[in-house]
Parts: C-alpha cells; structure tokens; sequence
C-alpha cells in the first residue's frame, strides 16, 4: 500500500455531469496479490475494476477483486490471471455501466529459489521468494520422484505447506523439508497464486544408525509423512520392511526386522516409489 498517487488521467464528466476523479497510486511497482489503493471520491459496492495486460496478444480484459472500498479510497488486489508475462497493466474503473481509463501500473514477477539449509532446521531447505511480500502469504511444497517403472518424474506425497520464518515489503523465507530430490514450490499471495517454480532440493540428510534385530531406531526429522515405510534395502532391492513404524512431527521411529547381520541402505517406501537413500544402518 502507498499514499503517494499520481493524477495520470484528468476527471471524467460522466452522463449525469458527475466528475470521477480516481488516481492511481505512483512510484510503485505491484506483483501477482499485491494490495492497489485508488484514490477518488464516491467508491460504491457497484464499482469494478479491471486490469489488462499491455504485453498479452489476446489483450484479454481481467476483473480484479475488490478487497475494501471507502468513499475516497478503493482497495483492489492484483489478479493472478495477468500472467507471467506481465510488466505493465493498464487499469480500468467500471461505474453504472461506464468505463474509466485509469492509466497503467508496474508489475514485476516474483522470483522463488532455494538458498541452502534454514540453519535452525535440520535437513532442511530455505525457500526465498524476492518481491513484496509482508502479509497474508502462503508457501507449499509437492514432492517430485522418479518412478523406475515409469521412468518419469511424479507427484508422490501431499502437498505441505512451508514455514514461513520471514515476511517483509522485499520478500519471504520460508522452510520446507523435502524428501526427494525435486519438489515443486507455489507461493500465494493475498489468495492468489502468485509463482511456481521447480526447484531442485539442497537436503543432504543421512542418518548412520548401528542396531541390533527388535532394537528401536530413531531418525529425527520433520519431513516424514504418516504413511511412509522405512525399508531396508541393498540396490534399489527391498530386504525388508521395518517393523512397529512410527511417525510424528518429529521423527519416523522403527524397529528392526528379522535380516541377516550386515549393512543396508535406508529409504522411505512413499505412495509406492522408492526414495533416494537416506541414511545407512548396520545391523550386527
């Protein structure tokens, strides 16, 4: 939000010699969710705004929702249907069937990666978003893994929503904990889906574990979803499915099966796809 507001347009004298006289706001530049204050005198529940972008061939005309309005302020927010293609738009006001060019507004498009381990959360990923970003946000995260039998890439768990650790007018960090080696990333910004992105993970985690049969093992890590099995595995073979599986928010807590003294490869058994390894149990 800002109260600078520039007069692009001078007022309009409508059918029944009223003035419109809305401004936009100036020295601003608005992403897909961001919050648009108008200016103006007599905002009613009837008024509607529309925004279109400059750089879209079809020029498609988009209505955008109406948040708040006052009899001199009206708050409208950015509508994702502008695309990633956007960088201006030009904004028009509907009143009682008459249409107002308002001018046109910058936009710019988030930018979402992944900057390394949240050093507070073990195996984690850091998600960043640059752009404004200081309220009602959310992040989610979808798991991708590669199917052997497919040999593609598919959406394997559920989507979980991502801890938000910072919100500010430059951007978020936000902390997933993906399993796999990519996930997809989709980041809503005032109820609209502002960005998505593949990104490819940065958790390295690995547990070495040494246990005997029937010993009760522990791997602490907030990732772990209720219907993972623990597998014990040499290759991409499966030896033996833990036993007494239990997961909560934080850890999988197994015991291990009848298997033969040796060492074996850890990996979470999800929705029917083997993960990558995971950790490295010897069993003596």
């Amino acid at each position: 939000m800002t109260s600078c507001v520039e007069d692009e347009k001078s007022p309009f004298i409508n059918d029944y010699e009223e003035t419109i006289d809305v401004k936009l706001p100036g020295g601003k530049i608005f992403y897909i969710g961001s919050e648009v204050e108008l200016r103006g005198s007599g905002f009613t529940s009837g008024d509607k705004i529309y925004v279109k972008n400059t750089n879209d061939i079809s020029q498609r005309v988009i209505e955008a929702r109406v948040q708040s309005y006052y009899d001199t302020r009206l708050f409208f927010i950015m509508p994702a249907d502008i695309g990633d293609t956007a960088y201006e738009v030009e904004v028009t006001l509907s009143r009682y069937g008459e249409t107002y060019d308002l001018g046109t507004l910058s936009v710019s498009q988030y930018s979402i990666y992944n900057t390394g381990s949240a050093s507070e959360y073990e195996y984690s990923d850091l998600i960043t978003i640059n752009g404004e970003a200081q309220y009602n946000n959310k992040v989610y995260y979808q798991e991708m893994a590669y199917d052997e039998n497919t040999g593609d890439y598919v959406t394997v768990g559920s989507k979980k929503e991502a801890q938000i650790v910072r919100e500010d007018e430059s951007g978020l960090e936000a902390v997933a904990f993906p399993l796999g080696e990519q996930y997809t990333v989709t980041y809503e910004h005032n109820g609209e889906l502002a960005a998505s992105v593949l990104l490819h993970s940065n958790n390295y985690m690995f547990f070495n574990e040494n246990a005997s049969v029937g010993d009760q093992v522990g791997l602490e890590w907030q990732g772990f979803e209720t219907d993972d099995e623990i597998v014990l595995t040499q290759g991409v073979e499966i030896i033996a499915t833990a036993t007494d599986t239990y997961v909560s928010h934080t850890g999988a807590y197994f015991t291990v099966p009848q298997v033969d003294a040796g060492s074996y490869e850890i990996r979470v058994l999800r929705e029917g796809i083997l993960s990558r390894v995971i950790g490295q149990l010897y069993v003596y």
